[in-house]
C-alpha cells in the first residue's frame, strides 16, 4: 500500500521519518553557537559554586552565614558575615530586658552605675568583668537605700531586716574593693599618631 502525500508528489511508498518538506533541517552554526553557550555557562556556574562550597566547608573563617556576592567569569568574591547585632543589654540602650527603665529604682541604679564607671576611668578603661561588679554593687546600692527609707519611714529597724542590710552592706564592701575604691584618673595622653597630626595642624595654622 502506498502512502500519499496531500502537499507535494515527492512521497514514496515508504517514508522512513516523513516526507521531505517534514523531516527537520540540519542544525544551523547560531544554534550550535547558542547550544555550546548555555553548556559552557552551566559548566562555569557550577564549578564556582563547588569552589564556594569547599572553602566554606574547610576555611574556620567561612563556616557561619556566608553568601557568594558575585559569581562572575573573573572570581566568586565571599563575603564574611557582619556581626550579629548586639543586645539590647550589651550596647547600653536597656538597662534590664523587659523592664521599664522609667521607675525610680531603674533611674537610681543606671545612675549609680555611671557614677562607679567614671570613677574607674569611663566605659574604655574598664573590662568586662569590672562592668560585671559594678553593676551587682550598683544594684545592692540601691537595695540599701532603700532599706534605709524603709527604716526612716518606720522609725525602726527589726532585727531581720538590719541583719539583712548589714549582710549587705559587707557584700557591697567586698565587690568595692575588688574594684577599687579610689578614682583612677582618666588617660588622656593622645597616641603618637594624633600627637603629630596636631603638631602638623598647629605648625600648618601658624604660618
Amino acid at each position: 500500500m502506498q502512502n500519499h502525500c496531500n502537499h507535494c508528489e515527492h512521497c514514496t511508498d515508504n517514508w522512513g521519518e516523513g516526507p521531505p518538506h517534514a523531516r527537520p533541517g540540519p542544525p544551523t552554526f547560531s544554534g550550535l553557537r547558542t547550544t555550546v553557550m548555555k553548556t559552557v555557562l552551566l559548566s562555569l556556574h557550577f564549578y564556582r559554586n563547588t569552589r564556594i562550597s569547599a572553602r566554606h566547608r574547610t576555611h574556620p573563617a567561612l563556616r557561619g552565614n556566608v553568601r557568594a556576592t558575585d559569581l562572575s567569569a573573573d572570581a566568586a568574591t565571599i563575603e564574611l558575615p557582619k556581626p550579629t547585632h548586639r543586645a539590647a543589654m550589651s550596647n547600653g540602650s536597656c538597662l534590664l530586658p523587659d523592664v521599664d527603665g522609667r521607675t525610680v529604682w531603674a533611674r537610681r541604679l543606671r545612675d549609680v552605675i555611671e557614677a562607679h564607671i567614671a570613677d574607674l576611668g569611663g566605659p574604655a578603661a574598664i573590662s568586662e568583668a569590672e562592668r560585671s561588679i559594678v553593676r551587682r554593687a550598683s544594684t545592692l546600692t540601691v537595695e540599701l537605700e532603700r532599706l534605709e527609707a524603709k527604716f526612716a519611714n518606720a522609725g525602726e529597724a527589726s532585727p531581720g531586716e538590719l541583719d539583712a542590710y548589714q549582710r549587705t552592706a559587707n557584700s557591697l564592701r567586698r565587690l568595692l574593693e575588688s574594684v577599687g575604691l579610689q578614682r583612677r584618673q582618666r588617660n588622656v595622653t593622645p597616641d603618637l599618631r594624633t600627637y603629630h597630626a596636631s603638631k602638623a595642624a598647629a605648625k600648618a595654622g601658624g604660618r
